[in-house]
């Protein structure tokens, strides 16, 4: 059977799938990704598990010292976690009463996506947002990726730069490799535990052009994984706004551990966040946050991006 435009809205412009007779590209000429070799390094998986089987083992050679593990590979060990009879119910409510287990939206439910753009931030009408602007995703790693893939569709170039701080968290650097982006790490001082200023930025983006490449993406993590670092809502939109005026058309701000840390010091409100900044800043940034961590429950692989740019979303 052959398709068509006009009957099925299937076919893009960038796309020809006419005569059908003889092998053809699936995307027209201009569009085909180019041949080109690839020095490749190895990406080592996390080293999070090894080290507590390592730290079983000191501590059956060493029963009488104390030990303190604050690893998050854990399976939500030293995270309080949600009791199995809550989660239960909670699945039970969830799901559909019938075909549970078919296919689901994929960007997440829209009632789940209300409920965080309603209850959990309390965006108003103002920030010009609405719940198409939440994405949900399998976890923070499954949102990086995204990000990533979509850094690379908005430039069409390998080979340019994402800046994280000194001590990044280490799945940030895997991730950006995979998808053909290389990372480069800010100057940081340990007297402030390498946190990002306008300074490290600046110098991160002139070393990028001494490489003739550029700077196309920046994270900022907050509460930091692993430093702790905390910045306040001024930092980061002073950081978001500079980042943005020197050129970085992809801002990600990491707030995964913004209801695991500090308790006294509470959630960034968002909304109020957003519609400080700038035009160009909000149309630059987008927010990850997710239960994976804030409902201490480190197997509920879910986490969400509020996506500021409505082409992106």
């Amino acid at each position: 059977m052959t398709t068509n435009k006009t009957q099925y809205d299937l076919v893009y412009s960038q796309q020809d799938l006419g005569e059908v007779s003889s092998p053809r590209y699936y995307d027209l000429t201009q569009h085909l990704v180019p041949v080109a070799g690839m020095l490749k390094r190895e990406v080592w998986p996390s080293k999070m598990f090894t080290i507590k089987l390592e730290l079983k083992e000191f501590e059956k050679h060493n029963p009488d010292q104390p030990v303190f593990d604050a690893s998050q590979g854990d399976g939500g060990l030293s995270l309080g976690g949600i009791p199995p009879i809550e989660l239960a119910e909670a699945l039970k409510k969830f799901l559909p009463e019938h075909q549970s287990t078919k296919y689901g939206d994929p960007v997440g439910r829209q009632d789940v996506r209300l409920a965080i753009f309603q209850n959990y931030y309390g965006f108003d009408s103002n920030s010009n947002l609405s719940p198409d602007n939440i994405i949900i995703g399998d976890g923070g790693r499954d949102l990086l990726q995204k990000w990533y893939q979509l850094v690379m569709q908005d430039e069409s170039r390998y080979g340019d730069d994402i800046l994280v701080s000194a001590a990044p968290w280490g799945s940030y650097p895997q991730g950006s490799y995979i998808n053909g982006l290389n990372m480069i790490m800010a100057p940081g001082e340990p007297e402030n535990a390498f946190k990002i200023s306008r300074q490290a930025i600046m110098e991160a983006i002139q070393y990028s052009a001494r490489q003739d490449r550029k700077v196309v993406g920046v994270i900022f993590t907050s509460p930091d994984n692993p430093t702790g670092n905390y910045s306040q809502p001024e930092e980061l939109i002073d950081l978001i706004e500079f980042s943005v005026k020197k050129g970085i058309k992809h801002v990600f701000v990491d707030l995964m551990y913004q209801s695991v840390t500090d308790s006294q010091v509470g959630r960034y409100d968002l909304n109020n966040l957003y519609q400080t900044l700038t035009k160009e800043a909000q149309q630059a940034v987008i927010f990850m946050d997710g239960l994976t961590k804030s409902a201490g429950a480190s197997n509920l692989r879910n986490a969400h991006l509020v996506v500021g740019n409505n082409l992106w979303v």
